[in-house]
């Protein structure tokens, strides 16, 4: 019985050895096992923490980034991140009011960008070749002294049916009673055989007279005047068969020297705005050389944005100083100079009409003598006013309204760039890399 008690006292001990009395294969592999799992927690756990921060220090980088584009742009830029952990940046202009910007995709926004400078290339290259296109029209279909030239400045209609009966209108006011003046002054029948003779005078009138630059012209024929010319209606209406109506109209048609003095002023204000008009093409042809220049020294458009690198204005297609910095000046200048020039001489030219058009229906309105503007002419007139007036807005107000300065921005680049976390914790960038740049 002893021997089997210390047996089984041999054996409940043995269960309650000390752990250095556990054999070496066991203790090694369990403190093996411990140590790995220790390790891979600590690995995980600095993975998180690692991860942590560089969240914080991307997104700290971004604030002072955002900071420091405020502090340049005068703009308000709110980032935040979505229910998907996308990087949204929302931004706000504060010299546009009004004007709030969302980029939320990036594909989104830079297909935006992309097509603003094209569309602002057109436009430029578009209004310069227009505005050379119109003031060639203008100026060479006033050459052509011809009865179907469409590009008439003014024309009179003429219809022997309306001018009979004007002058009758005319004659019938003087038939007075010879009771009241003794018999002075014309009657019925005076009036009658008056305006038979004058129908048999005018039988052979035009049916209308044509202004054109250099001369005028009539259904029947024509008459150059020359550079700088006036058009010259009373002497017109005479060469025309109408002198029988302008003895009615005026007294002395030749003498007249206030007629005279404002036929002369006619003359001198053609002269210098046909002057004018011809700086005007010259002008804008040098506007249009340095503009292919400007955009033949590079092969992108000037205002856009581009991808950042590290370095601040790195120019890819190495512009010179005199293309980046003045000559889009210049550029805007001669613009401006082109709207001026345009603007004064479409003013004048219709100020020269309608004064005209204003005195032939105050001195022959009873005989039905009106003068109208040329359509063709008038519609190419103002296509060259608009033309001019858009190349300005595009040069000229982008780059002194628009764009106040020249911002490079370069806050956001490769190395610091907005996360994206997963559910997996695998991080994308996003580039949200901005530049302003002045065109």
């Amino acid at each position: 019985m002893n021997k089997i008690t210390d047996t089984h006292d041999k054996k409940s001990t043995a269960s309650f050895l000390t752990p250095d009395l556990i054999p070496l294969s066991t203790h090694t592999t369990n403190q093996f096992n411990c140590t790995e799992i220790r390790d891979k927690h600590n690995d995980k756990t600095k993975s998180t923490e690692e991860t942590t921060v560089v969240l914080d220090e991307q997104q700290s980088t971004l604030q002072n980034d955002i900071a420091d584009l405020h502090n340049h742009t005068n703009t308000t830029f709110s980032p935040r991140f979505n229910k998907n952990n996308d990087a949204v940046l929302s931004v706000q202009r504060k010299t546009l009011p009004g004007w709030v910007y969302t980029l939320h995709k990036k594909q989104i926004f830079d297909k935006i960008i992309i097509t603003l400078p094209i569309l602002i290339k057109a436009i430029r290259i578009i209004c310069a070749f227009s505005i050379i296109f119109f003031n060639l029209l203008l100026l060479i279909s006033g050459t052509i002294i011809k009865k179907n030239n469409p590009f008439y400045l003014s024309r009179i209609d003429l219809s022997k049916t309306q001018i009979i009966a004007g002058l009758f209108s005319s004659l019938s006011t003087n038939v007075e009673s010879s009771q009241i003046n003794d018999g002075v002054g014309l009657t019925t029948s005076e009036v009658l055989i008056i305006t038979q003779y004058t129908s048999s005078q005018v039988s052979n009138i035009p049916s209308f007279i044509k202004n054109y630059m250099y001369g005028s012209c009539s259904s029947d024929s024509c008459y150059e005047k020359g550079y700088g010319s006036a058009f010259d209606y009373r002497e017109i209406l005479d060469l025309s068969g109408l002198d029988i109506i302008l003895s009615y109209a005026y007294t002395d048609i030749t003498s007249n020297t206030a007629y005279t003095a404002y036929i002369d002023s006619v003359k001198s204000k053609n002269s210098k705005i046909l002057t004018l008009q011809y700086f005007c093409l010259a002008l804008q042809i040098i506007a249009t050389g340095l503009l292919i220049w400007y955009y033949s020294s590079s092969f992108s458009s000037r205002f856009s944005f581009s991808k950042l690198t590290d370095n601040r204005r790195v120019m890819e297609n190495k512009k010179s100083r005199f293309t980046d910095k003045y000559l889009v000046h210049v550029l805007s200048f001669l613009s401006l100079l082109e709207f001026i020039c345009c603007c004064i001489v479409a003013i004048v030219n219709l100020y020269v009409i309608l004064r005209m058009k204003a005195r032939i229906k105050k001195e022959l309105d009873s005989f039905d003598i009106h003068l109208s503007l040329g359509a063709a002419w008038l519609t190419c007139l103002w296509f060259l006013v608009a033309s001019s007036l858009l190349s300005c807005l595009v040069w000229g107000g982008l780059e002194w309204c628009v764009a106040e300065s020249s911002i490079e921005f370069s806050g956001l680049n490769s190395s610091n760039q907005l996360g994206n976390i997963s559910n997996d914790n695998n991080s994308s960038d996003i580039n949200a890399d901005l530049e302003f740049e002045r065109d």
